[in-house]
């Protein structure tokens, strides 16, 4: 999620006509952020990077130079990218068992993640002012699932949905103020370009 939010600023700063350094610090950063997502194997954070560098294509005034580096940067995403990274992102779709050639060990993974999303909606509806407060979610969900972190060796996992995990620990008092500061940003970003434009 802090990569995918941030994504767009780097993309835009790839693209500066004014500073040879800011160009350079921009195309670390992406290059950086997509091996970051790579490295997670995260589906979210695949989709979320996609969504994100999506929109910033549909907002840049510069589409020839934007173009011509998403195809650079695909081209290298697909040499760099392993074979199970993909197979990872092909059960966003469906599930292992409608295509054989799928790895089944998706499969624990989607159960393990539909268990944490109903424990946090379960804590939310107990909890629904004020939440279990921060960081709080792993702590329960190793009370209450036997799972264990594959980093940590640890029981008690995140609840893998940051909009879940946020109403579990912060209540809907905690979601409603970081959904308006979202929304309250995106109005300043709109408010800005608006203003460049005049």
């Amino acid at each position: 999620a802090i990569v995918c939010s941030v994504v767009p600023i780097a993309l835009g700063m790839m693209l500066d006509p004014r500073s040879r350094k800011t160009r350079a610090v921009g195309t670390f950063a992406s290059a950086c952020f997509a091996l970051g997502m790579l490295a997670s194997g995260s589906r979210g954070a695949f989709v979320g990077f996609v969504g994100a560098a999506g929109y910033w294509y549909a907002f840049t005034s510069r589409k020839f130079v934007a173009s011509a580096l998403g195809a650079m940067a695909l081209v290298a995403f697909l040499f760099v990218a392993p074979a199970s990274f993909w197979e990872r992102i092909a059960t966003i779709g469906g599930n292992a068992d409608s295509a054989a050639w799928m790895e089944t060990d998706m499969d624990p993974a989607k159960l393990e993640r539909l268990v944490l999303w109903g424990l946090a909606i379960d804590l939310w509806k107990q909890n629904k002012v004020f939440g279990i407060g921060p960081r709080n979610f792993p702590i329960v969900s190793a009370v209450e699932t036997d799972f264990v972190d594959a980093y940590q060796g640890e029981r008690g996992l995140q609840a893998h949905n940051t909009w879940l995990q946020l109403l579990a620990e912060y209540g809907t008092v905690g979601a409603a103020i970081w959904i308006g500061a979202f929304v309250f940003s995106m109005i300043c970003f709109r408010r800005a370009r608006a203003r460049m434009k005049h």
